[in-house]
């Protein structure tokens, strides 16, 4: 089974990667992403 902190690790090391990056769409889609999972409870701050 994977564990969330697993899930949390990689999207962090993709967050990182995205603020990096010069591509405006990505970082759009990428604030789109992390709003629909928020609205579903998932927000990657919890420990």
């Amino acid at each position: 089974m994977v564990r969330l902190s697993e899930i949390e690790k990689q999207f962090k090391k993709i967050d990182e990667l995205i603020n990096n990056s010069s591509s405006a769409e990505l970082k759009i889609q990428w604030d789109k992403l992390i709003l629909l999972l928020k609205k579903l409870g998932i927000n990657g701050n919890s420990k």
